[in-house]
């Protein structure tokens, strides 16, 4: 409670107000302390001093070495460990989530800036720490060692030292400088609150006494004492004294293999555009102003990012990963040198070999070339990824092996195939390194191959270039005559045209053995036919396919049989009307036959499409014969039977349509029309004036007659208009349709009104005024007649309404009544919702409001819009004191005169509860009197009752200080 001063000049009193609250902020300053041996405190600095709060929650009373606090986040650090957790306010106010962030020196000065990263200090040294990565990134080396606290103020970062508070430049820290000099006494915390909008600084001085300053930042001065705490403090924090810091923006890092160093990386660090130099460095010491670090052993690194700008350094993490994990395991396959030929290498991938690459002797090649000729010694392979990078390395030695003797030779003797009763000989000899030379009846080769051998004995003799001496190899070629099998044959010579054929038997060999005729090769069972006279050479192939024998035959001409006409056959044709086809039969014969009827000639005797006559029949032969006979084809037409149709013109643009019957025979004929079969039960409709062409089919689906029909075009009737009728949108308010209706027609027609064009003569939602209708038949006729819509809405309901303006929270309302003829009407709608007439319709927001008016059916009759004003309503504020002193001003205690309540009253009570003034006007306030005496400086409680114009109950109650 306030205290009350009784006796001292009001002049006196007013200073003391005043300087109290600009000291302290009144009710206003807040922040939290780090004690010695007890819990967080929370504290409030009041006209009556500091009052402090234990903080309860998460967080031993050891815990709170330093602290700093974003918003409701209090961070704080047990000196090896880094904590946050969340500020849970009140009465009783408790941390509540605490959260492990990370271990580590942390010190015993502690902040954070508004984007949460926080900055401590360990002796002389200076560091930021980022919660939300774990980062910790040495900003530098001050010239003063941390006594106590950190602060922010107005965005510049503060330092309790032992000289005093310096003011620490976080760009470059060798520039801090001693901002305000405190000699000679022991400041632990720092902090900064906000008092009615201004942050004020407070620092808290442990020796020689313990008290709260509060600094003059502008002046670098203590401007006073505030206050003494009942315990010793270890660190100081409130959401005022986070600052604001220009950082290093990182935008990204990345990192890649080294394509030209093996498992070695390459990485960038990118910061967002900025006008400083950046220096970037590596734990190492290796520093740069690019950022781009190369040759990279895999690990893990953090980059110091430093400006020579206001920027804090930053710092980030780089992760060069050991690029030999996964890569694929190389085999090799190596052969050695041995005799004179030389080694080769062969290396393997696995399932990489696809991606991989092999680089030597500064060519690339894929994993499937082997590396060949080489010589005795050693040779490098570098291993590359798809990418062309260095992903392995390898080495490998050949040695010179010794070279074998020649071994024991096979030989092979098989019957040469295209050559009569010879051999050809082939020497095989085991794997071997050295080069084998073969020599036979004074031929030489490297293959041990020799064609074309007789039958008899032979010697091959064989030499190595690796080793002294010579092998010799016997080699005996058979006969191959002696068990070839007897050839016998059958032949027919050509008679007439017919040519002639041989065929050969081999006996129990036909089965095995072939012929060879003219480059090809037939079985035994196969018969050579279409030979003319002359002289045939076969040659006979054995199961091989080697020859085993040559044969000749010959042919010779044979005479001709003369010809013989069996028959002639007559039939009408299918598709083609009144048409029959002639077949001509002869006795079979050898040679070919030409015949001609009717001046067309073929070699089958069929003769197609004929009409009906008497024609001359002639047949010639290949043989030389000639032979003539009459041929007489009838009229198949006679018995087809009788087709009548009924047919419809065309009129307007209404088709016409045919229809055929052939009578008894509707059930077995058929009409072709267009390329499709219709049954006789089918009306051919859809059809414009013009030649119509139908096919009959008989039961066969043959031509049985061929019918032309035609149609013409019939004239259309005229346009009649009947009745053109306009009515009222029921939808659509002021607007009409139109519907249009005429005399039946046959044809279609189309209503053009008002650019619309439609075929059903109804048009809607037309405004009033007059309109060209127009009719056009598609039969060609056209009308045109003017149409006047009227203007519905002349035709309004006669209606009144009563308006509410809206007031304080209270909304408007309205109400609709009906004032003579109301046309139907029924229901108001507002916005989506309906209301009968007559209802009052409420929550009008103050402004313009649409409402449209509607019958029983639903139709639109009217549309209104009414404009709902809004009242003042003005709050009821109490000033906090007054000086009843007879100069006119701040005499009265009473509310804003603006105000408007109802029902007002205003009580007045000292601090014993005993009422001193009553009032039931705003207007009529308290003087500061009690039945008529003068009542003494202090503070008096007043209470409130009263009702807003909106029609809400309020209450207010509160302090007042008289000041005289």
């Amino acid at each position: 409670m306030p205290h009350t001063i009784t006796s001292p000049a009001k002049a006196a009193l007013l200073f003391f107000v005043f300087f109290f609250l600009t000291l302290v902020k009144g009710y206003g300053q807040q922040f939290y302390i780090a004690p010695y041996g007890l819990p967080l405190q929370r504290v409030n600095l009041t006209p009556n001093g500091p009052v402090s709060v234990s903080v309860g929650g998460c967080g031993g009373t050891y815990d709170f070495f330093s602290i700093a606090i974003l918003g409701n986040k209090l961070y704080y650090s047990n000196g090896s460990a880094m904590f946050v957790g969340d500020i849970i306010g009140g009465n009783s106010p408790v941390i509540a989530n605490c959260t492990f962030l990370g271990a580590g020196n942390f010190g015993n000065a502690l902040t954070v800036d508004k984007k949460g990263i926080l900055y401590y200090a360990t002796g002389n040294l200076l560091y930021s720490f980022n919660p939300a990565n774990g980062i910790t990134v040495f900003i530098g080396t001050m010239p003063y060692t941390a006594q106590g606290d950190l602060m922010f103020y107005n965005n510049e970062l503060y330092m309790a030292a032992g000289e005093g508070i310096a003011k620490i430049n976080i760009a470059n820290v060798a520039l801090s400088t001693l901002y305000i000099p405190i000699p000679n006494e022991t400041i632990y915390s720092l902090t900064a609150a906000s008092v009615n909008g201004t942050v004020k600084a407070y620092a808290f001085s442990e020796y020689p006494v313990r008290q709260i300053y509060e600094l003059d930042m502008q002046k670098r001065v203590i401007k006073g004492v505030v206050g003494v705490l009942p315990y010793q403090t270890l660190d100081a924090a409130s959401d005022a004294e986070a600052g604001t810091v220009q950082y290093i923006n990182i935008d990204h890092t990345s990192t890649s293999q080294e394509c030209d160093v093996f498992n070695k990386g390459h990485a960038e660090v990118v910061t967002k555009p900025h006008t400083s130099n950046y220096t970037y460095t590596l734990p190492n010491g290796q520093s740069n102003k690019t950022g781009i670090f190369d040759n990279l052993d895999p690990g893990y690194y953090s980059v110091t990012i430093r400006s020579d700008g206001a920027e804090s350094p930053n710092a980030a993490i780089i992760t060069v990963p050991d690029y030999t994990i996964g890569n694929p395991v190389i085999t090799v396959t190596q052969t050695n040198p041995i005799c004179s030929r030389n080694g080769s290498i062969k290396l393997d991938a696995g399932g990489a070999n696809a991606t991989s690459s092999i680089k030597y002797n500064n060519q690339v090649y894929s994993f499937d070339h082997t590396f060949t000729e080489l010589s005795t010694g050693n040779y490098h392979f570098t291993i590359l990824n798809k990418n062309g990078c260095i992903i392995d390395e390898k080495n490998y030695t050949l040695v010179q092996d010794n070279c074998p003797p020649i071994p024991d030779l096979d030989k092979q003797i098989l019957q040469e195939c295209d050559a009569y009763n010879q051999a050809g000989v082939t020497v095989t000899a085991p794997p071997h390194t050295d080069n084998y030379t073969y020599t036979l009846n004074g031929l030489t080769n490297t293959t041990g191959v020799f064609h074309h051998l007789n039958p008899g004995n032979y010697t091959i003799t064989v030499t190595s270039d690796g080793v002294v001496g010579a092998t010799n190899l016997n080699v005996t070629v058979p006969d191959y005559s002696v068990n070839n099998p007897a050839i016998t044959f059958t032949k027919t010579n050509p008679l007439c045209d017919a040519k002639g054929s041989i065929k050969l038997d081999a006996g129990l060999a036909n089965a095995t053995y072939s012929i060879r005729y003219n480059g090809q090769a037939f079985n035994f069972d196969h018969t050579f036919t279409g030979l003319t006279a002359g002289s045939y050479h076969f040659t006979i192939l054995n199961q091989t396919g080697c020859i085993a024998g040559e044969k000749d035959y010959t042919l010779q001409q044979d005479i001709c049989p003369p010809i013989t006409i069996n028959n002639v056959q007559i039939q009408p044709e299918c598709n083609v009307y009144k048409q029959a086809s002639v077949k001509v039969i002869t006795q079979q014969h050898p040679d070919t036959y030409t015949y001609t009827l009717n001046n067309v000639s073929n070699n089958t005797g069929v003769f197609d499409f004929l009409t009906p006559g008497t024609y001359t029949l002639i047949i010639n032969s290949s043989g030389g014969d000639h032979k003539e006979q009459q041929v007489t084809v009838p009229d198949f037409t006679i018995g087809n039977p009788t087709i009548t149709s009924t047919k419809t013109n065309p009129l307007c643009d209404a088709k016409g349509s045919i229809k055929l019957d052939a009578g008894l025979a509707n059930a077995t004929y058929s009409i072709r029309y267009n390329g499709q079969v219709f049954s006789f039960d089918h009306t051919f409709t859809g059809l414009t004036a013009g030649s119509y062409h139908f096919t009959i089919l008989n039961q066969n689906g043959c031509i049985a007659d061929e019918k032309d029909y035609a149609l013409q075009q019939d004239v259309c009737p005229p346009i009649i208009i009947n009745n053109v009728q306009t009515q009222a949108e029921c939808s659509a308010y002021g607007q009409a349709s139109v519907t249009v209706t005429t005399q039946q027609h046959p044809d279609t027609y189309t209503y053009t009104l008002n650019n619309v064009n439609n075929s059903t003569g109804v048009f809607n939602f037309l405004a009033p005024g007059s309109y060209i209708l127009i009719i056009n038949s598609s039969g060609g006729d056209h009308k045109e007649q003017q149409v006047t819509v009227p203007d519905f809405t002349l035709d309004k309901p006669n209606l009144i309404y009563k308006v509410k303006a809206a007031v304080c929270t209270l909304l408007g309302e309205i109400t609709f009544s009906i004032n003579g003829d109301g046309k139907g009407a029924t229901k108001v709608k507002h916005d989506n919702d309906v209301f009968l007439i007559g209802q009052t319709i409420k929550g009008l927001t103050p402004g313009p409001n649409h409402f449209t008016i509607f019958n029983q059916q639903g139709c639109i009759l009217d549309e209104i819009d009414v404009n709902i004003t809004q009242d003042d309503c003005e709050p009821v504020v109490f000033p906090n004191a007054f000086s009843p002193n007879g100069d006119g001003v701040n005499d009265v205690f009473r509310p804003n005169q603006e105000s408007n309540p109802l029902n007002f009253k205003l009580l007045i009570y000292n601090r014993w509860g005993n009422q001193l003034f009553q009032s039931q006007s705003i207007y009529q306030g308290w003087d500061g009197t009690y039945k008529g005496g003068r009542l003494p400086v202090g503070v008096y409680y007043w209470i409130a009752i009263y009702k807003m114009p909106d029609g809400k109950n309020s209450r207010q109650s509160g302090s007042v200080t008289l000041i005289r």
